[in-house]
């Protein structure tokens, strides 16, 4: 099951979404199991930011953000969420699980593995330029 998660982040890096999207949904729903719901929720995620549109509720996209938080290799997962956020004009969120995925391992050619992710990276910064100030530190 996991290698048709690998095709549809290929076929979603190739800009081939309708063909990607084909897959997802021949899959079903979120699978059983740990590392193949992460799996799940990372190519669901990338297919949205290549579609500019993700179908999740608060509750989903909150728990995603969750579990990239207690991960160490959770940046791609949050930089997702980050952008997720960011399309609802949830931008004190979006920055929250940016800055989070900043200090977390993740994909090491992002522009390669998720372009669509990376340009619109770029371009969230050229907007929001604090967004990679450190957080704020919060007084006692």
């Amino acid at each position: 099951q996991f290698s048709y998660y690998t095709e549809i982040n290929l076929l979603t890096a190739l800009d081939r979404t309708k063909e990607a999207r084909v897959v997802l949904e021949a899959r079903g729903g979120v699978p059983a199991g740990e590392v193949l719901r992460l799996s799940y929720w990372i190519a669901e995620m990338h297919l949205g930011v290549a579609e500019g549109k993700l179908e999740i509720d608060d509750t989903e996209l909150h728990d995603r953000m969750r579990k990239g938080l207690v991960m160490t290799a959770g940046r791609d997962l949050l930089l997702l969420c980050a952008w997720a956020y960011a399309q609802r004009g949830e931008h004190d969120e979006a920055r929250f699980a940016w800055r989070h995925a900043m200090e977390r391992e993740g994909s090491q050619r992002l522009e390669v593995a998720m372009p669509k992710l990376a340009t619109w990276m770029a371009d969230y910064r050229q907007a929001h330029p604090d967004v990679d100030e450190p957080e704020p530190e919060e007084e006692t």
